[in-house]
């Protein structure tokens, strides 16, 4: 049983990471699913998120390879966008590293193709966060990436020994 301080004391830590760490508390890295949109682009979107707020994308079209595009909350999105559109992200699936140039206005998305390794990585992972420098911009879970991913098969190609697109 909770007595009243420990009921007061889990609220207060509640509203504080509300307030310290937005991008995380209302669609943390297990708040959505990932879903497919066969009818979106060239052979459909793999997504996950609310396109309003915290989301991210793979999908085909960027001149026929893949593309990934991300928002986040605005606080974390002020932290992107200034006087350059083009931005050095890091992506860290499972505590691996992908550097991957973006192209940032209200939303972020990928400038070139991704690599073949980030793709599989996504598909394989557990957990996908991106940060500019040392600030975390958006978390995402990658559980039921790899269903929805891999449904993109025309542009992705095969994971394993093959060049970059």
């Amino acid at each position: 049983m909770r007595t009243p301080f420990a009921m007061s004391l889990i609220l207060s830590i509640g509203i504080v990471f509300q307030l310290v760490w937005p991008s995380l508390a209302a669609d943390g890295p297990s708040a959505q699913n990932w879903t497919f949109a066969p009818e979106i682009g060239l052979e459909g979107r793999a997504s996950i998120g609310n396109q309003s707020a915290h989301y991210t994308e793979v999908e085909c079209g960027n001149g026929g390879g893949p593309s990934i595009a991300f928002r986040s909350s605005k606080e974390s999105m002020d932290v992107v966008v200034g006087t350059k559109k083009i931005f050095p992200i890091r992506l860290e699936i499972d505590g691996e590293s992908f550097d991957q140039k973006f192209e940032c206005h209200d939303m972020c998305g990928s400038f070139g193709f991704p690599s073949r390794a980030l793709i599989s990585a996504m598909k394989r992972g557990k957990q996908l966060r991106f940060y500019r420098n040392s600030s975390l911009l958006a978390e995402f879970t990658l559980k039921g990436s790899n269903e929805t991913i891999s449904r993109l098969a025309g542009c992705l190609g095969p994971d394993s020994g093959q060049p970059d697109y």
